[in-house]
């Protein structure tokens, strides 16, 4: 696209990123994930957190949690619980107690300290 002068987007790096997450193409969906903002000057949107969904189905579970806590935007919750499923997928109750707490602290109903 970008050879042939079409300009990206936000729909552009969704659709990108998405095929990179089920077809576990991890760096080239590391790599357009970090060029929406440096290259393209894009802001990443809730929608184009499906990286999280990439680094859990390749098991990359402690760099989709820096990730998701890096993220200047209110992410939304489904990117939490989709690290907390693969988590669980892989395993990893230490790091799965640790998003659920988060997410716990997110509803309203619940109060952390």
């Amino acid at each position: 696209m970008i050879q042939d002068g079409y300009e990206t987007g936000h729909v552009t790096f969704f659709g990108v990123l998405n095929s990179c997450a089920h077809s576990g193409l991890v760096d080239e969906g590391r790599s357009s994930f970090m060029s929406m903002e440096k290259r393209w000057s894009i802001i990443p949107k809730g929608e184009h957190y499906s990286l999280v969904d990439l680094l859990g189905r390749s098991g990359m579970l402690v760099e989709a949690l820096e990730l998701v806590k890096q993220i200047y935007l209110d992410l939304p919750s489904h990117a939490r619980e989709t690290l907390l499923s693969f988590c669980r997928v892989h395993n990893n109750l230490d790091l799965s107690y640790l998003v659920e707490k988060k997410l716990e602290c997110l509803q309203p109903s619940f109060s952390c300290l």
